[in-house]
């Protein structure tokens, strides 16, 4: 089901979101997804113009800064918010689209 909701990218109440380093970011990514670095001085003010209504799916690849975002996503009054399990590193062995820039 998850794989279903991420190749829908213009679905109104799902953002996806890259939390992996830009470099990796630029080479590919899932579709429709938006790139944010944890690590970033702008980190905390993109989230602010998110609607809390949303569903959100973030990942990297491994936990560390998906790890990162989802906590801080949740301690910030998000509720629908979905860690890929297996990582971009998961989705990409299993051959599921990408997109690159």
């Amino acid at each position: 089901m998850l794989g279903r909701l991420v190749l829908e990218p213009d679905h109104k109440n799902l953002i996806i979101i890259d939390a992996r380093n830009r470099r990796a970011f630029l080479k590919s990514h899932l579709p429709g997804a938006k790139h944010v670095d944890p690590f970033s001085s702008s980190f905390s003010p993109e989230f602010k113009k998110l609607p809390k209504s949303k569903s959100i799916i973030v990942y990297c690849r491994t936990f560390k800064r998906s790890e990162m975002v989802c906590n801080y996503l949740y301690e910030s009054g998000f509720r629908n918010v979905i860690q890929i399990a297996d990582g971009f590193t998961g989705w990409n062995q299993n051959k599921l689209p990408l997109e690159n820039l």
